[in-house]
């Protein structure tokens, strides 16, 4: 049996499932995330400034990061 995904979090690197309440990341919310990164000093902002945008993530790691 297959999951069918929306592809993965880029804050989790877990699959979004299609049920499952994601956000889409331009600009603004990149630039957001990559600044938050850069303040925990956790190197995310590193595989974040290469993703493609806009991207997925879901929505609770959105707010929680």
């Amino acid at each position: 049996m297959s999951c069918v995904t929306a592809g993965k979090c880029m804050l989790c690197n877990e699959f979004i499932q299609r049920t499952e309440e994601s956000q889409t990341v331009g600009a603004k919310g990149h630039d957001s995330l990559v600044s938050a990164s850069k303040v925990r000093q956790d190197n995310r902002h590193l595989e974040l400034e290469e993703a493609e945008k806009p991207y997925k993530v879901h929505r609770n790691c959105f707010k929680d990061y």
